[in-house]
């Protein structure tokens, strides 16, 4: 017969043939499996490529607005201590001031006073 059965010894012809497409079936696999692995590489390779590139651009914005905000803020502290001179050496805040503390020398009590009464008040108005 032609397709030999479990009992039946093999030919050699057909051994021979059969072990021939075991050989190159296992051939076939091998070189699949090393192209997807070689494939997949390449993508992994790829996204890590890709990964630490948005990491370099991230760290580089975040620098960018750190700096930006920096600037920004020693810009408005200099303009707040500019502001703060001009009020500081303004004529009508300076006896303003003189006037405060002259009233605090001569009647400190009653100082003490409006003074616990304005911080009662404004406590209440923030509750």
């Amino acid at each position: 017969s032609s397709n030999p059965s479990a009992g039946e010894p093999m030919s050699g012809s057909f051994a021979g043939g059969m072990a021939d497409k075991r050989s190159s079936v296992a051939s076939s696999v091998e070189r699949v499996v090393e192209t997807g692995a070689t494939k997949a590489h390449g993508a992994i390779d790829a996204s890590k490529t890709a990964l630490q590139s948005g990491v370099r651009k991230a760290d580089d914005a975040i620098a960018s607005a750190s700096e930006k905000a920096g600037t920004a803020l020693d810009g408005l502290q200099q303009k707040a201590g500019d502001a703060m001179d001009r009020v500081a050496r303004n004529p009508q805040v300076e006896e303003a001031t003189r006037n405060l503390e002259q009233q605090i020398k001569e009647h400190p009590i009653r100082t003490l006073a409006v003074a616990l009464g304005l911080g009662i008040l404004v406590g209440r108005s923030f509750k």
